[in-house]
C-alpha cells in the first residue's frame, strides 16, 4: 500500500503522508495506472489489414489534488501553504516523485510541471498540480548487483523482477593480462555489444545500456574516455534489455585468462504503482 509522495526539485523538497491532513491532505493521484502503447501502423496496398512499423509507449501525465489545511493557530495561511507549493511545483522544472509503498519500498518518476492551479475563492481550498513524465515507468531505488557473476561457458543470468523493461551496467576490468576484445549478447540472439580495441590491464570499462543513458567509457585512473564511437550500433544494444523473468546473456572476450566482467548491476523498473 502507498504510505507517503515524496517530491524533489524546484527549491525546496516536500514530504506528503497519504493518510494525514496537515497542512496538506491528498485528496487524489490520478494517472498512476499503465500507460496506453502508442502504435505507429501501415495499411497494406494489396490485401486487407497493416502492420505495426513501430510501438511506444506514451508519456505519463500525473495530476495531484491537494487540501490545503492552514494551522491558524500559529499564523499559518492558506496563502502560505499555496506560495509554498508554488516554490516547489515551478513551472518548466524537473521534479522527482518517490512512492514510498510499504511492501516493495520506494518507487520514483521525473517528471516536468505542467501546470499547478489554486481554488483560491473555494471554500475547499483546493491546487491541482499536473505532471508530465516523458519516462512513463516507475523505478525502484534498489539497486541489484552481482559482483562477479557466475559463468558457466560464458553464460550468466540476470533475474530481473520488475514488470517493464530496464537496461543495466557492467565494468569490464582485465586484471594481469591485456584485452583485445569483448562481446555481450542475449543468449539466442545474434547481435549484440562488441568492443574491438585493447583494454590494458588495470583500466576499467563501463557499460551503460539503460534507454537514455547508453554509455560506453574507459578509464584509465580517474580519466575517462567516451567510446561509443567504438562499439557496435545500438540497434544491437537493444538486445542487452532486461526482461521479466531469466535472461541469459554469453559473455566473450579474448586475453585475460580470468574472467574481466565484474560489477553487473540494474534497478527494476514497473508499468504502475
Amino acid at each position: 500500500m502507498l504510505t507517503q509522495l515524496n517530491v524533489s526539485g524546484g527549491s525546496s523538497g516536500l514530504s506528503l503522508p497519504l493518510y494525514e491532513s496537515q497542512p496538506y491532505e491528498v485528496k487524489d493521484i490520478s494517472g498512476l495506472g499503465p500507460v496506453p502503447t502508442s502504435l505507429t501502423e501501415i495499411t497494406y496496398s494489396d490485401q486487407d489489414g497493416g502492420e505495426v512499423r513501430l510501438a511506444n509507449v506514451a508519456s505519463r501525465e500525473i495530476i495531484i489534488s491537494l487540501h490545503l489545511n492552514p494551522n491558524y493557530a500559529v499564523g499559518e495561511t492558506a496563502e502560505d501553504l499555496r506560495r509554498a507549493l508554488y516554490g516547489i511545483f515551478t513551472g518548466l522544472s524537473e521534479i522527482t516523485l518517490s512512492f514510498v509503498d510499504d511492501v516493495v519500498g520506494s518507487m520514483s518518476i521525473k517528471g516536468w510541471v505542467q501546470s499547478i492551479t489554486p481554488s483560491m475563492f473555494d471554500p475547499n481550498l483546493g491546487v491541482e498540480i499536473k505532471i508530465t513524465c516523458p519516462f512513463a515507468y516507475f523505478k525502484s531505488e534498489q539497486v541489484t548487483t552481482i559482483a562477479s557473476p557466475v559463468l558457466t561457458g560464458g553464460n550468466f543470468t540476470i533475474e530481473y523482477e520488475g514488470n517493464a523493461p530496464a537496461g543495466f551496467q557492467f565494468d569490464v576490468m582485465p586484471v594481469t593480462t591485456n584485452m583485445t576484445e569483448f562481446s555481450l549478447k542475449r543468449v539466442g540472439q545474434t547481435y549484440g555489444f562488441s568492443y574491438y580495441q585493447t583494454v590494458n590491464a588495470g583500466n576499467r570499462f563501463a557499460v551503460n545500456t539503460r534507454p537514455g543513458e547508453k554509455a560506453a567509457d574507459l578509464w584509465v585512473g580517474a580519466v575517462k574516455t567516451n567510446k561509443l564511437g567504438g562499439v557496435s550500433s545500438f540497434t544491437a544494444w537493444d538486445t542487452l534489455i532486461l526482461l521479466p523473468g531469466s535472461n541469459v546473456f554469453n559473455f566473450t572476450w579474448v586475453g585475460p585468462a580470468a574472467n574481466p566482467l565484474k560489477n553487473v548491476s540494474w534497478t527494476n523498473y514497473y508499468l504502475s504503482l
